[in-house]
């Protein structure tokens, strides 16, 4: 349930690990994704937009997207003018807003006589299992902040995308799952447009003068280590939550416990500096 959309990409989003995983499950099954129920059931999940008619997972999607994008242009907009901010800083904000957020979504998922139990079992059921998934998660929140300080949010959102392939990779390696021709050609796709993509920044920085190729460069590289170091704990997340008697609920709660434990360890240096200058 834990959703890395956060802050667009390094928040959340183990969209690729499901995305892929429906893809490849289908394909096997010989039959993508039917529709159950025909007609009737597609109503019933259909909601009407000045008068179409939307499936929910449509408007959803849909939803996703303007959130990233519009995330990723604020971010972006936010890193490269105005007052400068840390990173590690807003990324701590970010989990700290998720903790009422996570318990607002317990109590109603699962019932507001199941948070404390939950928070319990979260404290005594293997709580040291997510820790290197959360170090991964809090370094990728801080290269998001600093990628989009040197790419522009168009270039960052196409870059991001590459953790497709290293979600391949990581699915086929963790999970056994084995991708068809039409995916590993869509992935190489994938891999050529973000290639020239990157090309094409580096060339329309260089043309500005000064150091901007290097930093357009710079920027390309922070995002494809972003979009890996997301992609292995999507992958070893959805491995743990296969297995039998796991509680998601639990698992999010240590999952943002971790994220947020090593972003205050990343920030320590800094806050120990401040409190020595002040």
């Amino acid at each position: 349930m834990r959703s890395r959309v956060a802050n667009g990409d390094p928040h959340d989003n183990r969209r690729a690990v499901a995305l892929l995983a429906t893809s490849s499950a289908g394909e096997q099954l010989g039959n993508p994704s039917p529709v159950r129920g025909g007609s009737v059931d597609k109503e019933k999940r259909s909601r009407f937009f000045f008068g179409v008619a939307v499936s929910l997972p449509t408007l959803l999607l849909g939803l996703l997207v303007v959130h990233k994008c519009v995330t990723d242009t604020l971010s972006q907009y936010t890193r490269t003018s105005g007052i400068p901010y840390s990173a590690n800083t807003v990324a701590i904000l970010g989990e700290i807003v998720k903790v009422p957020l996570l318990v607002v979504a317990i109590g109603s998922f699962e019932g507001w006589s199941r948070v404390g139990p939950v928070l319990r079992e979260a404290l005594q059921d293997k709580p040291w299992d997510l820790c290197l998934p959360g170090l991964a998660y809090s370094a990728q929140n801080i290269l998001y902040f600093m990628a989009l300080s040197h790419v522009s949010a168009a270039s960052y959102q196409i870059l991001s995308q590459s953790k497709l392939l290293f979600t391949a990779f990581f699915m086929r390696g963790l999970l056994g799952v084995k991708l068809g021709a039409k995916q590993y050609g869509a992935l190489g796709l994938l891999m050529g447009g973000t290639v020239l993509t990157q090309l094409s920044e580096v060339s329309r920085a260089a043309l500005l003068g000064g150091s901007g190729g290097q930093a357009a460069l710079y920027g390309g590289a922070l995002t494809v280590a972003g979009a890996a170091l997301s992609a292995l704990p999507n992958v070893y997340y959805e491995k743990m939550l296969k297995k039998e008697g796991q509680n998601q609920w639990v698992k999010n709660v240590q999952l943002t416990f971790w994220i947020g434990t090593w972003l205050l360890v990343f920030g320590a240096p800094a806050m120990v500096q401040a409190v020595m200058a002040g």
